[in-house]
């Protein structure tokens, strides 16, 4: 059985060819989208202990390179994907494209005029994805395999980046 769904996208086809959903945003550097990372998940423990930076990478952070190297071998290369299509660095969120499933074509028109902007915790797609038509405004109406509920992320287990540094450097 087939399904449709909506998703705004500024490049389906790249998006199609990906087959993962990430978070908002593509970065040109490695560092941007690790900095990203670190301030926005329980990893911004790191900025608050200066005297465990201070420590580790010195008084004047000269391997920060070094360190954003280290943070996204060891610990954030299955969450920090380069994207071909895009030619830049994305943050993983999950397999399979966000979307909202919809029943028909005229409620995922109507559905998409109503949507300022993508926001999360919609739909997900699974399996096959093709576009069937060009909504308008960067929406587009697909049919796949099937749809299920978009994840939260409320269900990745991180360890703390402490622990990390300890089983690093100890």
């Amino acid at each position: 059985m087939t399904e449709l769904a909506i998703r705004y996208s500024t490049n389906i086809q790249a998006d199609i060819k990906r087959g993962w959903s990430g978070w908002m945003g593509e970065y040109d550097k490695l560092s941007d989208a690790v900095e990203l990372v670190v301030n926005e998940t329980i990893l911004d423990e790191l900025w608050n202990d200066s005297e465990v930076l201070i420590k580790e990478f010195g008084e004047d952070f000269e391997n920060y390179d070094d360190l954003i190297k280290a943070l996204h071998a060891e610990y954030l290369s299955n969450l920090i994907l380069y994207d071909e299509n895009a030619q830049a660095w994305r943050i993983w969120h999950h397999d399979g494209l966000a979307c909202y499933a919809v029943t028909s074509e005229p409620e995922g028109q109507e559905l998409a005029q109503r949507l300022v902007a993508p926001c999360g915790n919609g739909d997900t797609t699974e399996g096959k994805v093709e576009v069937i038509k060009d909504l308008g405004d960067g929406w587009w109406l697909l049919r796949c395999d099937s749809t299920w509920s978009e994840p939260d992320g409320s269900g990745w287990e991180r360890p703390s980046f402490l622990d990390w540094l300890e089983r690093r450097y100890n």
